[in-house]
């Protein structure tokens, strides 16, 4: 996850660089890499288990095939280490 998100900024300033002084400057480029770093980022770090703590998505995108992973995660019903399904229904979460 940090990988990708180092790669997203790395492309983000090499946009900038290639389009410095030139005619050119496409800002919408510019802004959906910039978006997609922050996406990336926010979205990798802020979503966690309320019971063991554990980020959720960088560790299903750590311990899973990339080309699998949107796949599981859209069919995600459980913390992929603890395995509360995070509807109250799990006794360690009381």
């Amino acid at each position: 996850m940090w990988a990708f998100a180092a790669l997203d900024v790395l492309a983000w300033i090499f946009g900038l660089l290639m389009q410095w002084r030139t005619q050119m400057f496409h800002i919408e480029v510019a802004m959906i890499v910039l978006g997609s770093f922050l996406a990336g980022l926010v979205l990798g770090t802020s979503v966690r288990c309320r019971v063991c703590g554990e980020r959720v998505v960088a560790t299903l995108f750590h311990h899973r095939p990339r080309s699998q992973f949107i796949d599981e995660l859209r069919l995600l019903n459980e913390c992929p280490v603890c395995g509360d399904p995070g509807d109250g229904s799990n006794p360690k979460s009381w």
